[in-house]
């Protein structure tokens, strides 16, 4: 076969080939891009889906611990108002420096006291002491000191707690007087 067609115009046809050639290839190219990309939307989606509920998640995670750490600290702020409220009402007269004054002046070594409270009443300060004493005798002589010092009245210990001759334990009760000197 004998090409009869002059250089240019060959020269031309093999530039048109290879141009519809790359055209096709980018053609082909294109659509199995956007062939790709549609196939790929759907786990796309679903995969976005998921990374906004794990942050959901996350978040509400991060929500609950704090609401915690809240409760821990909402808890602790009570306790600390209950503990100003309870200084705030005995804050109004010193009653604990003269009860302990009072109290140790009639204290001997032969009495341990073990335990104290107070609760405010009418007519002054209720308390009540516990502890052990080293003889029976000891016990009777800390109570009658007790009732012999004009800041404390209403001294009274159970007869029960004088059954046991050494080491007996007690509890008494008694009122002290805030306004007394």
């Amino acid at each position: 076969m004998v090409n009869v067609l002059p250089q240019e115009k060959r020269r031309a046809l093999r530039v048109r080939y290879y141009i519809a050639l790359a055209t096709f290839a980018l053609y082909l190219f294109a659509g199995a891009a956007l062939l790709g990309g549609v196939f790929l939307l759907p786990s796309y989606l679903a995969s976005t889906e998921q990374a906004t509920s794990y942050e959901r998640y996350r978040d509400a995670l991060a929500g609950a611990l704090n609401l915690r750490e809240r409760d821990n600290l909402e808890r602790e702020l009570a306790s600390l108002a209950e503990r100003v409220r309870i200084t705030k009402d005995y804050s109004e007269t010193p009653f604990a420096v003269g009860f302990f004054e009072t109290v140790e002046g009639v204290h001997g070594d032969t009495v341990a006291i073990q335990s104290i409270s107070f609760a405010r009443g009418e007519g002054g300060l209720a308390f009540s002491l516990g502890g052990e004493a080293a003889t029976r005798a000891a016990l009777l002589g800390f109570v009658e000191s007790l009732r012999a010092a004009s800041a404390l009245s209403d001294i009274s210990l159970p007869v029960s707690q004088l059954v046991t001759e050494l080491r007996p334990p007690f509890s008494l009760r008694g009122v002290y007087d805030i306004q007394a000197p």
